[in-house]
């Protein structure tokens, strides 16, 4: 855990003048107090008092003060002055007002849900994949829907006008200490995808809001906007948020092959995943517009199952010659809050280890021109199409 000294020494030899305390509320918006120079001391060793009535949630019928307790394992320096004034951020948890946890809190909501899986003696680590859209802005500073290029899948020319913004995006998050695994242009005009190294799931959800908190004010930089709506433009693929999940136990790989199959750890896991389907969409695909990515044609998932192969299930099984074996959840988008999704995919998986949920044979057929009769035959159901 960082030491609030040596906050307070990269503090005054950044000059920091003011503290971003962020958390998230429940619908997966970003939250924030600003505290000046002279509180950051205070802040570091105290929560911080709000007006708890006031965020989405439980509280909103009445009057209820609550806390914000500021996590310093997420501080950074933000490498980006606003206004002229250097800042520095932290990632805080919702609490009562006498400090303790409080279940309204996505933070807390994921950290539960973690420490189950780990009492089950299973180390999950998450690697996701983020994708969204940048659009131009027009003479009044406001957004279009016209995308800043016309590139394509992994297009990588010397005038491309997303590598700018993606390498200084990375660049950024590498600051804030996230590692990323890749980033490219994706298939739609004016799309990108970020890849980051796998994390505890605690670090990824943290790490998801961080990107998108960076993503956008770069882009505002940039004369640019970027949006993590599934589906901007009804005519490009949508946006999705896909979770790579591994896991380890003792420090061997619970989810490697066995005889050519997948372990039975894993086969539960997935089980699960496809148990709660349906249930998880509430989470995954919050939105309206969650559900037009979630349509044929553009290597979005559209029914519950699994497979080594297709482009559009709801999980995939990577094939790999090396590392451990990994779960690709592949239904999210980055509209979701990313700690209630992240704990969702986790209590799913558990439940499906706990009970013994079998997830049926792995389908690598086109799953858009199966009959009704091999579909039933397959335990194929649809994903629900709309909110």
């Amino acid at each position: 855990m960082v030491e609030p000294r040596e906050i307070k020494r990269i503090i005054s030899e950044s000059n920091v003048q003011y503290l971003l305390v962020q958390f998230t509320d429940v619908l997966g918006q970003l939250k924030g107090i600003e505290v000046g120079g002279s509180r950051i001391d205070q802040v570091l060793f105290e929560s911080l008092a709000l007006d708890a009535s006031a965020i989405v949630g439980r509280f909103r019928s009445k009057e209820v003060d609550g806390r914000l307790r500021p996590d310093l394992d997420t501080f950074a320096v933000l490498p980006f002055m606003d206004g002229g004034f250097r800042g520095a951020r932290m990632i805080a948890d919702l609490a009562q007002a006498d400090g303790k946890p409080d279940g309204n809190c996505p933070r807390q909501v994921l950290r539960d849900i973690a420490r189950k899986v780990s009492a089950k003696g299973l180390d999950v680590l998450i690697a996701p994949e983020v994708e969204f859209f940048i659009f131009r802005r027009n003479g009044n500073g406001e957004p279009t829907l016209n995308t800043h290029d016309v590139s394509g899948y992994l297009d990588f020319a010397p005038d491309e006008p997303g590598q700018a913004f993606r390498r200084d995006v990375v660049s950024a998050l590498e600051k804030f200490g996230v590692a990323v695994r890749h980033a490219h242009h994706e298939i739609a005009p004016g799309q990108h995808e970020l890849g980051l190294m796998p994390m505890s799931p605690l670090e990824c959800a943290d790490a998801i809001v961080t990107l998108r908190y960076v993503a956008k004010a770069l882009a505002k930089d940039h004369g640019l906007i970027a949006t993590f709506m599934p589906k901007p433009r009804f005519e490009l693929a949508g946006s999705g948020l896909h979770l790579e999940l591994t896991a380890r136990s003792n420090g061997e790989d619970v989810f490697s092959f066995e005889r050519g199959r997948l372990s039975v750890v894993a086969q539960h896991f997935i089980g699960g995943l496809l148990e709660h389907a349906d249930g998880m969409c509430l989470l995954l695909n919050p939105l309206v517009n969650s559900y037009k990515r979630l349509v044929p044609g553009h290597e979005a998932p559209t029914h519950v199952y699994w497979s080594y192969s297709n482009v559009e299930p709801y999980v995939r099984v990577p094939h790999r010659s090396d590392g451990p074996t990994a779960i690709e959840v592949r239904a999210p988008d980055p509209s979701c809050n990313p700690y209630l999704s992240i704990a969702a995919v986790l209590a799913a998986g558990l439940d499906g280890v706990e009970r013994k949920i079998a997830p049926g044979e792995p389908i690598d057929k086109d799953i858009q021109r199966l009959s009704g009769r091999e579909a039933g035959r397959l335990r194929v159901q649809p994903l629900p199409a709309n909110l």
